[in-house]
């Protein structure tokens, strides 16, 4: 008998199908056909944890930078030393000076100079309202000149104004009386054609006094009276009484007078 006819030809239909194709294993919900998502390298992932943890720490930095900007970060030993009252002798400079009850004023050359209020007039009244030498000043109460230039030892002092009108007057010995705060040197200031080789007329009181004529001359822009002669005098902290003008010649003008501190 021979092999049997029907089991032979199921092997033969078997070995002719093709092997079942390996299917992918799936992530998501069944049935999902989308493959499975794959995952980032491990080397690519720690690249950005370390990337993060720069941005941190720079972030921190331009913080602490800020707070030093704003409250600053010199070290104590760092600050410069100011000398106490009992550290010994002080440069010159490094320490504030304390401000007087009244600061003086300093002219360009560093010289002290007196406060308005440190002289007072007693008479006459008229010339009672002092004001501060300077280019531009007017130096009468009657007159409207002004002056054009000051010297140096003059810029800045305490002006009492003439009175033009009494150019001619030879009394009272007393014509001018004014109080002065502190050592002072006294200017006064005349017309230059009372001059001995001009006019003459320049009053004896000057002289009796003790004033002494300077090289100085404070220009004006009076087309007439181009400028004054200065004479000097240092007096103390006091009272102070000057005479007359006494001109002899209508052409003339009051004297002027200026009042400087000593150095």
């Amino acid at each position: 008998m021979g092999a049997p006819a029907p089991k032979a030809k199921r092997g033969a239909k078997q070995r002719a199908q093709p092997p079942a194709k390996p299917t992918q294993p799936v992530s998501g919900p069944a049935g999902d056909p989308r493959p499975a998502a794959v995952p980032p390298p491990a080397r690519r992932r720690w690249s950005r944890l370390a990337n993060a943890r720069v941005v941190v720490a720079l972030v921190a930095v331009i913080g602490l930078l800020g707070v030093a900007l704003v409250f600053g970060t010199d070290a104590p030993s760092d600050r410069p030393e100011v000398s106490s009252a009992t550290s010994g002798a002080d440069i010159p400079g490094d320490r504030p000076q304390a401000p007087s009850a009244t600061p003086e004023i300093n002219t360009p050359s560093g010289r002290p100079m007196l406060e308005l209020e440190d002289v007072q007039i007693q008479k006459p009244s008229k010339l009672s309202t002092v004001r501060t030498a300077e280019v531009g000043t007017k130096h009468f109460v009657d007159r409207p000149p002004v002056f054009t230039g000051l010297p140096d030892p003059l810029t800045g002092a305490v002006l009492i104004p003439g009175a033009s009108d009494d150019k001619r007057l030879t009394s009272p010995a007393d014509y001018l009386v004014f109080d002065v705060a502190r050592d002072a040197t006294v200017y006064a200031a005349f017309d230059r054609r009372g001059a001995p080789e001009v006019d003459n007329w320049w009053p004896a009181w000057l002289k009796q006094q003790g004033f002494k004529r300077t090289d100085m001359i404070i220009p004006t822009n009076d087309k007439d009276q181009r400028h004054f002669v200065v004479f000097a005098k240092k007096v103390p902290a006091g009272r102070v009484t000057l005479g007359p003008n006494a001109a002899t010649s209508v052409y003339s003008t009051g004297y002027i007078t200026l009042v400087a501190a000593d150095e």
